[in-house]
C-alpha cells in the first residue's frame, strides 16, 4: 500500500477538532500522530492490589480526537456516555465534566497563569498545583479521559485485526497491507499527570477492499457519515478498552 494512498485516505477525516478550551488546558492531551501505529495493549502502571484500593473516584475529562464530521457533537456526546457507563460499571464513581471544569476555573485563576504572557512557555508547575487542588476539591483519586485515534492497521485476507477487535474488510481474500482505522483509547492519571491506566480498543476501518475489476481488488474510503455510527461498535471498543480494569471473577466451585 503506497504512501499516497494512505494520505487520501488519512484526508477524509483529518482536521482539528474544535475542542473544550478549559478542559483541553487540564487533560493536556496530546494529539496522537495521524495514521500512527496501531497501539498494543498496555493496562495497569501501578500493582492491581494497590489501584483498586486507592482509585475509587475519578474525574472526567472527557474525550478528544482530531476527527471531525456532520452530527459530529452528537455522536461524540454519545460515546462519552458509553465511556462514562462503563467506568461506572467496572466499579467507579465518576464526577462529570462539568464539574471537573467549574473547578478547574476557580483553583487555576488562584495557581496563576499556566503560559508565560511574554514568552508563552508552559508552566508545569503550576499547572500541577491546579490539577492537585482541583483533584481535593472534587474528592478524586485521579482523572479519566478518552480519545479516538486514528491508527494504521493491518489486515490479511479479508479480515483486519487490532487493537483486540477484528473485522471484515471485504475483497475475496488476495489481498494484505494497511488501512487507517479508529481506535478508542481509556486513559486514567494520577494529579501529576502520570499515567495510572491505558488500554486501547478497535472501533472500525476507514476503507474496504472491493473488486475494481474481474481480476483486481481496491480501496473504497468508507462514507464519513458512517463514523462512529455504530453503536454496537462503539461499546466493543470501550469494552476492549476497559479489559484490564475489570476485577477477577471469582469461581464459588474453586
Amino acid at each position: 500500500m503506497t504512501r499516497s494512498h494512505l494520505d487520501r485516505l488519512v484526508a477524509i477525516v483529518r482536521r482539528t477538532m474544535p475542542v473544550r478550551a478549559v478542559a483541553m488546558s487540564l487533560a493536556m492531551l496530546t494529539a496522537a500522530g495521524c495514521a500512527g501505529i496501531a497501539q498494543p495493549h498496555s493496562a495497569l502502571r501501578v500493582p492491581a492490589d494497590q489501584f483498586r484500593e486507592q482509585v475509587k473516584t475519578l474525574c472526567f475529562l472527557g474525550t478528544n480526537t482530531d476527527v471531525t464530521f456532520d452530527d459530529f457533537e452528537a455522536r461524540m456526546s454519545a460515546l462519552e456516555e458509553l465511556f462514562v457507563d462503563q467506568l461506572e460499571r467496572s466499579g467507579f464513581t465518576i464526577v462529570p465534566e462539568e464539574r471537573v471544569v467549574e473547578a478547574w476555573r476557580e483553583v487555576s485563576a488562584d495557581v496563576g497563569d499556566l503560559h508565560d504572557r511574554y514568552t508563552g512557555q508552559f508552566n508545569r508547575d503550576r499547572w500541577v498545583v491546579a490539577r492537585q487542588r482541583a483533584i481535593e476539591q472534587l474528592d478524586c483519586d485521579g482523572y479519566a479521559k478518552g480519545r479516538v485515534a486514528q491508527v494504521r492497521v493491518p489486515f490479511n485476507d479479508t479480515k483486519a485485526k487490532w487493537d483486540g477487535v477484528e473485522v471484515a474488510i471485504g475483497g475475496i481474500g488476495r489481498t494484505y497491507g494497511w488501512v487507517t482505522g479508529l481506535s478508542f483509547w481509556a486513559i486514567l492519571e494520577d494529579a501529576e499527570g502520570e499515567e495510572l491506566y491505558f488500554s486501547t480498543g478497535g472501533i472500525q476501518v476507514l476503507s474496504r477492499v472491493v473488486m475494481k475489476g474481474l481480476f483486481s481488488e481496491g480501496f473504497e474510503d468508507i462514507d464519513p457519515s458512517g463514523l462512529l455510527s455504530d453503536e454496537g461498535a462503539n461499546e466493543r471498543a470501550i469494552s476492549e478498552a476497559l479489559r484490564g480494569l475489570r476485577r477477577p471473577q471469582v469461581n464459588p466451585g474453586g
